[in-house]
């Protein structure tokens, strides 16, 4: 054969190599099929498809938040946060349990999407993450607190009353997002903080 040929050879095989290695990981990536959600409407483009998941599938993908592999983790999260849209009361105490997962990947998406439908129950538990080690952590959890409004505002100073927190000027910065008063920093702007929660609630 002449060196036409076997080029093209050559780059039918190396074709054929690269949607081998494509193909595996998007099977690899992909949820089974028992983590698929039952019914998908068909919408047109311009309205919002809506995703329900059997109660067997939301204990699966639970299970899957533990799973060795990162990708497994990611989808089984996603596949949550799509299922609080439609049930928030639901999937909200599956998020919060989410929340102290050693992925800080699965506790980021866990946070935002707990703000996203302002699932209250969960004030407590966003307020400790003010302290984890994961930076976007924090920040998703101060953002999701500032979300809840008056309950955020009331779990953070609880947390700041009983000296819980190591990250005091994080919850001040809540605070005031919540409030739109300005506190110092550290333990003045604690104590500044702390009286102005009871003068507010005074009022109340």
């Amino acid at each position: 054969m002449n060196k036409g040929v076997w080029l093209i050879i050559l780059i039918i095989i190396l074709a054929a190599i690269v949607a081998v290695v494509v193909g595996a990981y998007y099977l690899n990536f992909s949820p089974g099929p028992a983590d698929l959600p039952i019914d998908r409407q068909q919408v047109s483009t311009d309205q919002p498809t809506e995703v329900k998941f059997t109660d067997e599938q939301i204990v699966r993908l639970e299970l899957k938040l533990k799973d060795s592999d990162p990708n497994t983790r990611f989808v089984a999260i996603c596949s949550l946060n799509t299922a609080a849209q439609n049930n928030p009361e639901g999937i909200g105490p599956i998020l919060v349990r989410a929340l102290a997962n050693e992925d800080p990947k699965v506790r980021y998406l866990a946070v935002n999407q707990l703000g996203e439908i302002k699932y209250v129950p969960a004030a407590k538990e966003l307020t400790t993450l003010l302290d984890d080690d994961d930076k976007d952590v924090t920040t998703g959890a101060a953002q999701a607190l500032v979300k809840l409004g008056e309950k955020g505002l009331q779990a953070v100073m609880e947390s700041l009353s009983e000296k819980r927190l190591k990250n005091v000027d994080k919850a001040l910065i809540v605070v005031k997002q919540i409030t739109g008063r300005s506190f110092g920093q550290g333990q003045k702007g604690r104590e500044e903080a702390l009286k102005f929660w009871a003068e507010y609630r005074l009022q109340r």
